[in-house]
């Protein structure tokens, strides 16, 4: 993580929050973007209460992306998938609402 994510997320405690969302937050660590999106996750789950829920909406890799400027950090539906389920959540679905993806994470 870079320092402000670290400081950003080390000042609540377990629990703090029934929902978060991380709205074109989560990206392949290439640019300037979250250096490590897997430990951003795991202090997202942290203080996410019991029972609470995570909404994830990123670009993802498809053929409308693929030729985006920033295509390259673009994570596929499946990659998405993966990290998500990494992290253990009681349950995870994918929302279409539009042309998003939204892929919601239950503690």
């Amino acid at each position: 993580m870079i320092p402000w994510e670290k400081g950003l997320l080390k000042r609540f405690v377990e629990g703090d929050f029934e929902s978060i969302i991380l709205h074109r937050f989560l990206y392949r660590p290439v640019k300037e973007y979250v250096e490590n999106p897997v430990e951003v996750l795991s202090q997202v789950k942290r203080i996410l209460a019991e029972r609470g829920v995570l909404v994830v909406n990123s670009y993802l890799l498809d053929d409308d992306t693929r030729n985006f400027r920033s295509a390259e950090t673009f994570y596929t539906e499946k990659e998405m998938r993966s990290i998500l389920e990494k992290q253990c959540f009681r349950k995870l679905s994918q929302v279409k609402i539009g042309d998003a993806l939204l892929f919601v994470c239950e503690k």
